[in-house]
């Protein structure tokens, strides 16, 4: 079995519309990072991949619910954050990272 380390990514969020993903090292800021967001029953919500030090996701189209995403680079190193995304209003929503 090959031995996997967390990839040095942060993420955060703002009131409703973007998760901002940060990566911490300069080595695999260049990289291609492949996500995907997956639904609390384990289904593919959004997958995709980007390149670069900083990059924003649009998560809008989200339902209300809890989702993971999960990170990961060539070398299959994995990092994955859970999140909250949850109705304040009829027409407003609220984003935050789980502890």
């Amino acid at each position: 079995m090959k031995e996997t380390t967390t990839l040095p990514i942060q993420i955060s969020f703002d009131l409703s519309d973007f998760m901002f993903i940060k990566i911490d090292e300069h080595e695999i800021s260049n990289d291609i990072i492949n996500y995907a967001i997956v639904s609390q029953n384990g289904q593919p919500v959004r997958k995709g991949q980007f390149k670069g030090a900083y990059t924003q996701l649009r998560v809008t189209h989200l339902s209300s619910g809890r989702y993971n995403i999960i990170f990961s680079d060539r070398h299959e190193n994995e990092k994955k954050f859970d999140f909250i995304k949850e109705a304040d209003t009829a027409d407003s929503y609220a984003v935050y990272q789980v502890e």
